[in-house]
């Protein structure tokens, strides 16, 4: 059924374009459509909501951010999270769904369902693993047999880390003759050099960054079912691998009236600030044979890590040189 999409009117749909994220979305998708992967070909693309007027008001506001004009005429679909046909009518003209439509536990599982009853392939920016495991559970066999891509946690949430794993087992894969080649030319055990490294807490100062870091709680439910995924069906070895005031009622709401406190910064009432959204690259990631995927699991063979790197979203390989 999915093969039928290319030939839709549009290639990509946001839906949920109005939202706080859709809206930079937007912005990102149309940048791509004038870069060099579509150059020579217009990327056919819409945006998607319930409201015409508020769709009209962020296609001008890119449209005068990224001094392109011709964004005012790009195509808009009325569409309604509530209204399932309104749903089929949208996934019927669009090869994928991005949907930016959260918290997606309770909006997220509609679009799912109608992208595959359409032949739609789907994509998301979720962090939420219950609602990720969820559709996993519910809709990979169906989304299989209709050839239908499901690509959840396409964002920040959870790209870096679930990408940044199958990179780092990537870059290594020469361990094997590095030890043997150690042993033919060693006639004896070198000394440890340095201090042993002390166990990591859940919080800890980078001195890399200057700042603290601590382990994201959607990530890791995410590399686990990519690393299950690429040992049952592609026989690759599994790599070896904040939840504090969440646990309580009276830290979740300490967390909820103090943002900024706790996430040192990062997150606030008011939104980030203008110069924060300019320093975070945001991207779109296009599908071309179905089921409910990770990222990992879905763009494992592709150059997604070279076009995240040309992002400024930095997957390197560090290492001291010998003095």
């Amino acid at each position: 059924m999915a093969t039928e999409a290319s030939n839709r009117p549009y290639q990509i749909v946001i839906f949920g374009a109005t939202g706080f994220t859709g809206q930079y979305v937007v912005e990102e998708l149309a940048r791509v459509a004038d870069g060099e992967d579509y150059r020579g070909q217009a990327l056919r693309w819409a945006v998607a909501g319930r409201s015409q007027k508020k769709l009209e008001q962020v296609l001008s506001s890119a449209a005068e951010r990224l001094g392109k004009p011709q964004l005012k005429s790009i195509d808009i679909v009325i569409c309604d999270i509530n209204d399932d046909d309104s749903l089929a009518d949208m996934c019927k003209k669009a090869s994928v769904v991005l949907d930016c439509v959260g918290p997606y536990m309770f909006y997220g599982e509609a679009v799912v369902r109608a992208c595959i009853e359409n032949g739609t392939h789907f994509v998301d920016i979720s962090g939420e693993a219950q609602y990720l495991e969820s559709m996993h559970m519910k809709y990979n066999d169906q989304a299989a047999d209709n050839g239908v891509y499901i690509v959840g946690s396409c964002g920040f949430d959870s790209i870096p880390s679930d990408l940044g794993v199958l990179f780092t087992r990537n870059s290594m894969q020469d361990r094997g003759k590095l030890k043997n080649l150690r042993k033919k030319m060693a006639l004896k055990p070198l000394p440890v050099v340095g201090k042993k490294l002390n166990r990591r807490n859940t919080v800890v100062y980078s001195d890399k960054v200057q700042k603290y870091a601590f382990p994201f709680g959607s990530d890791a439910p995410v590399v686990k079912r990519t690393q299950r995924y690429l040992y049952e069906n592609l026989q690759e070895t599994p790599d070896s691998f904040f939840m504090i005031l969440t646990k309580c009622g009276c830290g979740r709401k300490l967390l909820m009236k103090h943002p900024k406190f706790f996430s040192f910064g990062f997150f606030s009432k008011e939104g980030p600030t203008q110069r924060q959204v300019n320093t975070h690259p945001f991207y779109v990631i296009r599908l071309l044979i179905g089921g409910v995927y990770t990222p990992g699991s879905a763009f494992s063979k592709t150059k997604l890590i070279d076009r995240l790197n040309k992002l400024g979203i930095r997957f390197t390989v560090l290492s001291e040189t010998d003095d």
